[in-house]
């Protein structure tokens, strides 16, 4: 099959709802580091391009207490706690844009992508999941139309809060005492609907020069945000949707002049040696939790998914084993191309964004 690329997503135990039950899920494991690492640890091995920490997204409301989301720690300090024990993989951590300021974002993800040298990603997480209100009490009263543009702002600032050190801004010249450029490093003056910014970072331009911005775009404002801002999008639906979809966002992006928008399909995996195997696991797995809903959905072997992502017009896959950590080992038999890149853009083949004050 012609080469595409492949994110990992994981979700506790499997993205099944009833994968936490199976007789040889662990309790111990919704709250283990080690799991997770060694899930990572897996997938670097592997040779996936990126992992995304958790997906899809999930609200900061507590779920109902028959659901493994109940438990539900922080995503980008659990992706950045990833980059020490990885080499090559990408390491994804959704963000949402409602309920966190762009300075602190912005400053959280310069820091990512230093620790791990120039891996990071940003599932950058639009609009307002209704659960969380009660959470937030600044919420009140705002809508729908308040959060698209309020996200789209946020994503516009910190950008360019990225930007605000120039590439050569550190030049620690001992002999002048100078340890960065004063011309280098621009206070960044912001001022629209959402936020008021005058100030610059207090770190050096990430390696990247922008982690690299992934969306899931759901409406009509979600998409218009990611064709003028994202890099990688996720989508779901049949093969014939998702086709079309990533076709016309892509247009829409080569036309405000970013040709490098790349689309990956969502796709839920329930893997055994044989068909009649898989088939019996997803039973059992429907009969201990809701049918995976909302997702293209493979039931069936390793060999007869690489043949089924023949069929699919996309860059990508993004994966999601209905159970872990049984459903990652047979994904290690999907051809992959081979890598010799330093960072998540480089992997991706995207571009590395100039400087706006360069």
């Amino acid at each position: 099959m012609h080469q595409k690329l492949f994110s990992l997503s994981l979700n506790g135990q499997g993205h099944h709802p009833g994968a936490w039950r199976l007789p040889g899920a662990m309790p111990e494991r919704a709250v283990a580091p080690d799991f997770t690492r060694d899930l990572a640890r897996q997938a670097d091995a592997a040779g996936f391009d990126l992992l995304i920490v958790e997906y899809p997204p999930r609200p900061t409301a507590t779920p109902a207490p028959n659901r493994q989301e109940a438990v539900h720690f922080e995503a980008l300090s659990v992706a950045a706690s990833l980059a020490g024990v990885t080499e090559t993989i990408g390491l994804v951590a959704p963000v949402s844009a409602v309920y966190n300021e762009p300075f602190n974002i912005a400053r959280q993800f310069t820091a990512f992508d230093h620790l791990s040298k120039g891996r990071s990603g940003w599932l950058l997480v639009p609009g307002l999941d209704e659960a969380d209100r009660p959470n937030f009490n600044r919420l009140d009263g705002t809508d729908s139309a308040f959060h698209d543009a309020r996200s789209a702002e946020f994503a516009d600032v910190v950008l360019e809060l990225f930007d605000s050190w120039e590439d050569a801004a550190l030049v620690l010249d001992k002999q002048e005492s100078i340890f960065a450029h004063p011309g280098k490093v621009h206070v960044i003056d912001h001022q629209g609907p959402h936020f008021s910014i005058n100030t610059s970072m207090n770190a050096p331009r990430p390696p990247q020069g922008h982690p690299v911005v992934v969306m899931a775009p759901r409406t009509r404002a979600d998409e218009t945000t990611a064709v003028t801002r994202a890099d990688v999008v996720l989508l779901s639906g049949g093969r014939e949707e998702i086709s079309a979809r990533g076709a016309a966002l892509k247009q829409v992006a080569a036309a405000g002049g970013r040709d490098h928008l790349k689309v990956f399909a969502n796709l839920a995996t329930t893997l055994a040696e044989t068909d009649e195997q898989a088939q019996a696991l997803a039973r059992q797995l429907d009969g201990l939790g809701s049918p995976i809903s909302g997702v293209e959905h493979f039931v069936g072997t390793a060999k007869g998914l690489a043949i089924y992502l023949e069929t699919f017009d996309c860059d990508g896959f993004n994966l999601m084993p209905s159970v872990l950590p049984d459903g990652l080992a047979p994904l290690a038999a999907l051809p992959r191309k081979p890598t010799t890149n330093t960072t998540l853009r480089d992997r991706l083949g995207l571009p590395r964004p100039a400087g706006r004050r360069s």
